[in-house]
C-alpha cells in the first residue's frame, strides 16, 4: 500500500514536471497512467518528452518550411499555404479574404530560400520569384506588353512557435534592406 502511494506521488511529480516543462497534457496524462499502472510506461513518456524537445525551429527547418510554402503557392494551393500564416494573422483575416483574388496572378521558378538574418523572435529568408498577373482588369490597358512577367526579390519574415516556422509577411528586398540595414551587412 505505502509502495503504491509513493508510485503514484512520482507519477504526479513526473506530470507536473512536464507540464511545467512545456509538455502538453496528453504526455503528463500518459506519465500520470503509466504511474499508475496504465498502458504507458516510464521509457514512452521519456520518448515523448525527447519528441517534444526535438522539435526545436532551426535555420536549416525554416528553409524547408519557406520552400515548402513556395512549392504551395507555385502550385496555386492556396488553401494550403494559408496554413503557413502566424496565429494572428489568421485571426485577421478568414481564409475566404485571404485566397480573394489570388486566381489573378501566378507565381513560377521560386530560388532557393537563403536565411540573411534575424533579430530577437524574427528570422529573415531572402527568395526570387517570377510573378505575372492575369488580373481581367489587364486586357483593357492600351500598349500593355505581351509578356508582364517581373522577377520579384523577397524578403521574408517568420517567427518560430511551438518549434515550428510561420510566416509573418513579405518585402522586397530593397524596401526591407532600407528598413533593416543592420541586415544587410551581417
Amino acid at each position: 500500500m505505502k509502495l503504491q502511494k509513493i508510485i503514484t506521488s512520482f507519477g504526479l511529480c513526473t506530470a507536473l514536471l512536464l507540464a511545467a516543462c512545456g509538455g502538453d497534457s496528453t504526455h503528463a496524462a500518459g506519465a500520470t497512467a503509466g504511474a499508475t499502472g496504465g498502458a504507458t510506461t516510464a521509457a514512452e513518456a521519456t520518448t515523448d518528452v525527447q519528441e517534444t524537445a526535438t522539435a526545436v525551429a532551426t535555420p536549416e527547418s525554416l528553409v524547408a518550411r519557406s520552400a515548402a510554402r513556395w512549392n504551395l503557392i507555385e502550385g496555386a494551393d492556396w488553401i494550403q499555404a494559408y496554413d503557413f500564416l502566424v496565429p494572428e494573422a489568421k485571426r485577421l483575416q478568414s481564409l475566404t479574404q485571404y485566397i480573394g483574388g489570388k486566381e489573378n496572378f501566378e507565381y513560377r521558378n521560386p530560388s532557393e530560400p537563403k536565411v540573411i538574418g534575424n533579430d530577437e523572435l524574427l528570422y529573415y529568408v531572402e527568395v526570387s520569384v517570377l510573378f505575372e498577373p492575369h488580373h481581367p482588369i489587364l486586357e483593357t490597358v492600351r500598349n500593355r506588353p505581351d509578356d508582364m512577367t517581373e522577377e520579384l526579390h523577397i524578403v521574408e519574415t517568420w517567427r518560430a512557435i511551438d518549434g515550428e516556422w510561420f510566416w509573418v509577411n513579405n518585402a522586397r528586398q530593397g524596401d526591407f534592406l532600407k528598413a533593416h540595414p543592420e541586415i544587410g551587412h551581417k
